[in-house]
């Protein structure tokens, strides 16, 4: 499994992140007032990051929404039964974390975009091999926490200056390769917002 940490995939997080915070300018708004709280308007920092639990929550339903790894596969090593269906030892067995985070069983309103859903004190209220941005288990991505906050202050440093924007009204939609592409480049219109 490829990890989420490569600077391809980070770049694949950062374009889903800026389109859904595009679709969702309340959104980025709601961040922006977050982080005057936490920084008084200058861009944040890793100690800033525990003060940003919004933006860690809008990072998290992104990856939710278009995990950079959609699909990945283990070969089981003993007998099991997944859901009704018998595997056998050494059957390879495909995972597709875009489809489990959908799934209504497991999230409400699967296909909406609601940071809230990873809020302090709701997010281990899920099963935990509901949410796979990162693989789970063993070969869980090592990169992982990394990747989080490298993502919290990015995001942040462009927001603490920016009004992020999409330069174009073409649509941008999922283009599954080997990790979860999008359809067309995101090109961004940075307009400038200091933090006040």
């Amino acid at each position: 499994m490829r990890s989420a940490n490569s600077a391809a995939d980070r770049g694949r997080l950062a374009s889903w992140l800026w389109v859904l915070l595009d679709r969702h300018p309340d959104e980025q708004e709601r961040l922006r007032v977050e982080l005057v709280a936490a920084t008084g308007g200058r861009p944040p920092t890793v100690d800033d990051v525990a003060n940003l639990p919004r933006l860690k929550a809008v990072i998290q339903e992104t990856l939710r929404l278009y995990p950079p790894v959609w699909m990945f596969d283990r070969r089981a090593l003993g007998p099991d039964d997944l859901g009704g269906t018998r595997v056998r030892a050494g059957d390879l067995v495909i995972f597709v974390p875009y489809a489990i985070h959908r799934l209504p069983q497991l999230w409400s309103e699967p296909e909406a975009f609601r940071p809230e859903r990873f809020e302090p004190g709701r997010e281990d209220q899920k099963n935990k091999f509901a949410y796979l941005p990162f693989g789970a288990g063993p070969r869980i991505c090592l990169g992982a926490s990394f990747a989080m906050i490298e993502s919290q202050i990015i995001a942040g440093t462009l927001l603490a200056r920016f009004r992020v924007r999409l330069a174009g009204p073409e649509p941008v939609t999922p283009a599954p390769q080997v990790t979860l592409r999008t359809s067309r480049p995101v090109l961004l219109r940075l307009e400038p917002a200091a933090l006040a």
